[in-house]
C-alpha cells in the first residue's frame, strides 16, 4: 500500500545521485524501500527522494520487510527486480512499467514477475 514519508527520513543505500530540477510539485511514483529496524532503506528512487529533499515534498513509498527482501536475494534476485515486484504487489503498475521501459533488453518485468510470485 502507498504511503508518504518526509524525505529526509529514508536511508539512502547508493551514492547520492545529483541531477538538475527543474521546478517538481509532485512525486507521482513511488519509491520503493525495505523495512529495516534503522528505517526505511531506499532501493529504487534515489533521484525522486532527491528531488523531494530539494523541492520539500513528501515522497510516496511502497515497502517490503527486511526478511522477504533478504530472502529474493538469496534466490538470485537484484534490486531492481525486487522493486518491480514489490510495486505490482502493490498496485502500481504504472510505476512498475517505468520501471521496466528504465532498462531496455534487460528482461526486468519477467525477472521482476518471477520475484512477485515469490512473495
Amino acid at each position: 500500500m502507498r504511503e508518504y514519508v518526509n524525505p529526509n527520513k529514508l536511508i539512502f543505500t547508493e551514492e547520492m545521485q545529483n541531477k538538475p530540477l527543474g521546478e517538481v510539485s509532485e512525486i507521482y511514483n513511488p519509491v520503493v524501500c525495505v523495512k529495516t529496524e534503522d528505517g526505511l532503506k531506499i532501493i529504487d528512487g534515489h533521484n525522486r527522494v532527491n528531488a523531494a529533499i530539494e523541492c520539500n515534498l513528501e515522497v510516496p513509498y511502497v515497502a517490503i520487510e527486511e526478511e522477504k527482501y533478504i530472502e529474493l536475494l538469496e534466490l538470485g534476485f537484484d534490486d531492481i527486480e525486487i522493486a518491480y515486484a514489490i510495486l505490482i504487489e502493490n498496485g502500481e503498475h504504472d510505476a512498475a512499467t517505468a520501471l521496466d521501459q528504465q532498462f531496455p533488453g534487460a528482461m526486468v518485468s519477467r525477472r521482476g514477475t518471477d520475484a512477485w510470485m515469490k512473495i
